[in-house]
């Protein structure tokens, strides 16, 4: 009686441990099943952040290609207005100070060149008209060329 008593208790035993190893593979394979789950997304978001670099490499190199390109298409200096025979007296300086006075200099240029060289005052063997009057004294007139920057 004993024994059967032994018997039934190791058989309780033996079913109670079995339940609980089947309770842990039970729990393993959900864990497991879980990892596997956090591994997958762990590689889509490290494709997807690869190719997200990827892009934003090209992105920049694209905006760098285009900002090259667009620079290349701008002269260096775009002409905006220009002025032509404007004499050459105090009333002519005047106005050009005034425009030298309020031109935004952040964004335009101003020259002011001599033009039509005044012959009565200037020979011919004194001025050079190989490139322009580069002094004003030596126009008739003056002329003021506005350019816009170049842009950086």
């Amino acid at each position: 009686m004993k024994s059967k008593k032994l018997i039934e208790l190791l058989i309780n035993k033996l079913s109670s441990q079995e339940r609980a190893r089947i309770m842990r593979i039970k729990d393993l394979k959900e864990r497991n099943a879980y990892l596997e789950e956090k591994i997958e997304d762990i590689k889509q978001n490290y494709v997807l952040r690869e190719v997200y670099e990827l892009l934003f490499d090209k992105c920049e190199q694209l905006e760098k290609r285009i900002k090259s390109f667009y620079e290349s298409q701008i002269p260096s200096s775009v002409p905006t207005a220009t002025f032509n025979y404007i004499p050459n007296n105090e009333e002519g300086e005047k106005l050009i100070d005034n425009m030298k006075q309020y031109l935004n200099k952040e964004r335009y240029t101003l020259k002011d060149r001599g033009q039509c060289i005044n012959r009565e005052k200037y020979p011919l063997e004194e001025v050079s008209t190989d490139r322009g009057i580069d002094k004003k004294e030596y126009g008739k007139f003056l002329k003021v060329h506005i350019n816009e920057k170049r842009r950086k």
